[in-house]
This record gives structure tokens, sequence and C-alpha cells, in this order.
């Protein structure tokens, strides 16, 4: 009996032990959430200047690029609007 209940309890270890790794690289390979237009815009202006955008590193695409495509009017600078209306670039499938 003890050993169908050690068998028992170790299966069901082995089994709670690979659900909370799955879960773990799942979450792992989750975007990370989009940082808030407010939290990129240091001096408080509503507008992100390239000095501001530029210091952040992307999963994907480049900075420079994104921060071009963000720009529709093309002003140099984005506002509150341009970055709430972009949709972020993709990882590219393999």
């Amino acid at each position: 009996m003890h050993k169908t209940t050690a068998l028992s309890v170790f299966i069901t270890f082995a089994l709670l032990s690979s659900s909370v790794v799955a879960q773990q690289e799942k979450a792992e390979k989750r975007p990370k959430p989009r940082p808030e237009f407010s939290s990129l815009d240091s001096n408080g202006d509503n507008l992100l200047q390239w000095d501001e955008f530029s210091s952040i590193s992307l999963p994907h695409g480049s900075v420079e690029e994104v921060f071009q495509s963000m720009d529709t009017d093309q002003d140099g600078v984005v506002s509150a609007e341009e970055y709430a209306a972009h949709k972020p670039p993709r990882k590219k499938p393999k």
C-alpha cells in the first residue's frame, strides 16, 4: 500500500511540475505589454521626440523605422493619438 501511495504522490508531483514549467514557458513567449505613452514622454509635453523614443528597445523592428511609421504627419514628433493608432510590428513567422 505504501508503494502505491508513494508512486501516486510521485506521479502527481511530476505532472504538477511539468504543468508549472509549461505555464512558465508560455508566459515567457508572450510579448511584453506596450509601454504607456506617458511613461515614454519624459518631458510631459504630450509628444514623443526622437530622443525620448530612441532609448527604448523593441522586440521586433528597427526603432527608427517604428518611430517614422508612427509619425504619420511627418512633423518629427509622435503625438499620443499617433502612438495609440500605431499597430506594433509583429515577429515574422518562421
